[in-house]
C-alpha cells in the first residue's frame, strides 16, 4: 500500500502525463490502488485524481463506482471532475453519488440533466428527485422537453419524492397518454402520495386497460382520506377480473377506517378468503379485520379452525379484531400449540383480545 501511494503521489506532483507516456510502474500502481479501493469501497482524493488519467475506461468506471458507493459532501469537487469524464458510464456513477447525497448533490445532478447520453440523463433525473421539492423547477422543464422514454419513465416514477411541489398535474398528463410504461410510472408516483391533488388521476388509472397499472393506482388509496368517489373505485376493484387488482383493493380496505361497501363488493372480498392466490387470500382476511361488512364471524372462525396454518392465523387475527369473544377460545388453545405459527398468531391476537 505504501509503495502504491508513493508512486501515485509522485504522479500527482509531476502532473498528468499523456497515457502513452505513462510508465508501466505508474499504470501498475493505479491498478493496485484500484483493487484496494474496491476492496474497502473508499478512495482518497489524491489517488482518485490520478485515476482520472487512467487510459482504461473500465478502471475509471470502477473507481467512480467506489465514489458513488459511499459519497460525502467533501467529495463534491472530485465528483464534479469525474462528471467531465468522456465515458458516460463514469458520469452515470457520478449521478448515482449525487442522488445518494440528497439535497447537497442537487447542483451536480442538474449538470447531468444536459448530458447527451440518455443513460446519464436518466441517472440525473433520479438524482435530482432525491434532492426534494427544490428540484421541481428544472425537472418540470425536463418533462416538457425530454423525448427519451427511459428518462421520462424514471422521472415520472420518482416525482413523488418532490412533495410538496405541484408535480401532480404533470403526472396526470402522462397518466392519460398512450405509452403504458409512462402511465405505469405516473401511477406509481401518484400512488405514493395521499394528496387530494393526485386522486382524480388515480381514479382514472384505476380503470386502465393494463391490470398492473390498475393495481398500482388502486394501491394508492391506502394513503390519505377516502372520498365517496374513491370508495366507489375501490369497491369496483374488488370485482376486477385480475386478482392483483382485487388484492390491491383489499389492502386499501385493510389500511383504512371502515367504509360503506356495496353488498356485491363485500361479497367479492369475502369470496377471496378461499382464493388459490395466497396474496389475495391474506389481503382479503386483513381487510375483514378492518371492515365489518366483509365476511362474518362464522366464516372467519371456520377458516381459523382449518388445517392451513398461515391462513388460519390470518383469520384468527381478523376475528380477534372484530369479534374478540369468538376469537378468545381459539387464541387460548393456540397459545400452547406445537406449531410456532399458531403460537405467534395467538400472541398477535392477544393485543386485540386485551
Amino acid at each position: 500500500m505504501k509503495t502504491t501511494t508513493l508512486i501515485l503521489a509522485t504522479a500527482i506532483a509531476a502532473g498528468a502525463a499523456p497515457a502513452a507516456a505513462q510508465s508501466p510502474s505508474t499504470l501498475a500502481a493505479r491498478q493496485s490502488y484500484l483493487f484496494e479501493a474496491l476492496d474497502r469501497w473508499g478512495a482518497e482524493r489524491g489517488p482518485a485524481l490520478v485515476m482520472l488519467q487512467d487510459p482504461y475506461p473500465e478502471s475509471r468506471v470502477a473507481l467512480a463506482r467506489v465514489l458513488a458507493a459511499n459519497p460525502s459532501t467533501a467529495q463534491l469537487p472530485l465528483l464534479g471532475l469525474y462528471l467531465e469524464d468522456s465515458d458516460p458510464r463514469v458520469r452515470e456513477q457520478v449521478m448515482l453519488a449525487a442522488g445518494r447525497l440528497g439535497r447537497p448533490g442537487l447542483e451536480l445532478a442538474l449538470r447531468g440533466l444536459a448530458a447527451a447520453p440518455p443513460r446519464v440523463r436518466q441517472a440525473a433525473v433520479w438524482a435530482a428527485c432525491h434532492a426534494g421539492a427544490e428540484a421541481w423547477g428544472p425537472l418540470s422543464a425536463v418533462l416538457d422537453a425530454e423525448r427519451d422514454p427511459a428518462v421520462l419513465e424514471t422521472l415520472l416514477a420518482n416525482l413523488w419524492r418532490l412533495d410538496p411541489s405541484p408535480w401532480h398535474e404533470a403526472a396526470a398528463r402522462f397518466a392519460a397518454g398512450d405509452n403504458p410504461y409512462l402511465r405505469r410510472a405516473a401511477a406509481y408516483s401518484l400512488s405514493r402520495t395521499g394528496e387530494p391533488a393526485a386522486r382524480a388521476a388515480q381514479r382514472r388509472l384505476a380503470g386502465d386497460a393494463e391490470p398492473v397499472i390498475r393495481a398500482t393506482a388502486v394501491n394508492g388509496f391506502a394513503r390519505g382520506t377516502l372520498t365517496a368517489a374513491d370508495v366507489a373505485v375501490v369497491a369496483a376493484a374488488l370485482e376486477d377480473e385480475d386478482w392483483r387488482v382485487r388484492a390491491a383493493a383489499c389492502s386499501v380496505l385493510a389500511a383504512q377506517a371502515p367504509v360503506e361497501l356495496p353488498a356485491a363488493a363485500a361479497r367479492a372480498a369475502a369470496a377471496a378468503f378461499s382464493s388459490t392466490q395466497p396474496q389475495l387470500a391474506a389481503a382479503a382476511l386483513a381487510a375483514a379485520a378492518r371492515q365489518p361488512a366483509i365476511g362474518s364471524s362464522a366464516e372467519l372462525k371456520k377458516i381459523a379452525r382449518g388445517d392451513e396454518p398461515w391462513l388460519a392465523a390470518a383469520a384468527l387475527e381478523a376475528l380477534a379484531a372484530r369479534d374478540p369473544e369468538a376469537a378468545a377460545p381459539i387464541a387460548g388453545a393456540w397459545s400452547t400449540a406445537d406449531d410456532s405459527r399458531r403460537r405467534r398468531a395467538a400472541a398477535r391476537a392477544a393485543a386485540a383480545l386485551g
